[in-house]
């Protein structure tokens, strides 16, 4: 049975009380350094946020108790696995294969995995993990974020939504998991998460960021524009923020606007391509093409490689009858990862090359 201050601490990393969590447990050991359950919970939170070293701290002071303990010590051979013990991976593969062996022996072969790039074998062992502890959302949370990386967009949603379900008051897991809905082009689906989130912690910054992005990718524009007022009403000096403002004027047809802000931001940020290629369509919409292009231009400068800006010096071109170098700028926009501008630029160059 674990002790008391264990178990206040876990209930409180349910509620979305990390720091609520974090202190009792350390109140924990005040009580009693020799509290072998707080020790093992402070290693596995430390372990989840990368905090290897601090991980290690309460491994040692738990092994020292408890020479035996296999959870600990599976936790210390992946620290050495990690450390560069290539030796360690075999005997975490055994501690993982063993009849005993706990979703934590699994969670450590499946973190050794994903170092090596193995990654549908770490997304197997994560998968066994949590079958045998599926409600633990710290798990979960693991598991779902190696599926991130892995781009595995259906086990991430599917760990974080039980790690949601574990713990409905975490506002992070529901970031996570509407982070995942994107990736799995479920956009309703992650606004509902990422507007749980934000009911959760209103203030956190980092939610409102990406809601902002969701927003825009979905083409609420005028939800996004009161996004990027939320932001740049608290960090007014944010050059990021402003920037998202004037875009979001910009989508809403507030050229004036638009313009007043992405001009200081372009005064401002001397080597911002992004800036003077939305500044460009800002003065494209208002026909001053000669503005347009020598903004897309000094973009085009910083930035060679961006597909935005020769999407934009495209579409300046073909206003000015210079089809050839037009034809030039959309063909490149036309090999963009992003699917938008890679149809934005086939449309324009449908509209100009004659009919077979």
């Amino acid at each position: 049975m674990q002790s008391a201050h264990a178990r206040e601490g876990l209930s409180l990393f349910a509620e979305g009380d990390t720091e609520g969590g974090l202190q009792t447990l350390e109140r924990g050991l005040e009580a009693n350094p020799e509290d072998a359950d707080c020790l093992l919970v402070l290693a596995r939170v430390h372990l989840l946020i990368d905090a290897f070293d601090e991980a290690e701290r309460f491994l040692a002071r738990l092994v020292r108790l408890q020479p035996l303990h296999a959870e600990a010590g599976s936790h210390l051979l992946f620290l050495r696995y990690r450390s560069g013990d290539k030796a360690a991976l075999e005997q975490i593969r055994a501690a993982a294969a063993a009849p005993t062996a706990t979703a934590f022996e699994l969670l450590n072969l499946a973190r050794a995995l994903d170092l090596t790039g193995q990654g549908a074998a770490a997304g197997d062992a994560f998968t066994r993990a949590a079958l045998l502890e599926p409600s633990n959302s710290l798990l979960r949370m693991e598991a779902g974020e190696a599926a991130l990386g892995r781009g595995d967009a259906p086990s991430a949603v599917a760990h974080y939504q039980a790690a949601v379900d574990a713990a409905p008051k975490r506002y992070l897991l529901r970031a996570y998991l509407a982070k995942a809905l994107v990736m799995e082009d479920e956009l309703p689906r992650a606004l509902e998460q990422l507007s749980n989130a934000i009911a959760l912690s209103p203030e956190e910054l980092a939610l409102h960021e990406e809601m902002f992005l969701l927003r825009e990718r979905m083409g609420d524009f005028t939800e996004t524009s009161q996004e990027a007022e939320w932001l740049t009403s608290r960090f007014p000096e944010n050059l990021r923020y402003q920037y998202w403002r004037g875009v979001a004027m910009l989508r809403l047809g507030k050229l004036d606007e638009a313009r007043s802000v992405l001009e200081e931001v372009v005064l401002l940020s001397s080597r911002s391509a992004e800036a003077r290629q939305a500044l460009a369509d800002v003065y494209f919409l208002l026909q001053d093409l000669s503005r347009a292009q020598s903004l897309l231009e000094e973009a085009q400068h910083m930035d060679p490689s961006s597909s935005a800006v020769a999407v934009g010096l495209g579409k300046v071109y073909l206003a000015l009858g210079r089809h050839a170098e037009a034809g030039g700028m959309l063909t490149r926009a036309a090999r963009s990862p992003d699917e938008r501008i890679r149809a934005e630029a086939q449309r324009l160059i449908e509209q100009f090359q004659p009919k077979p």
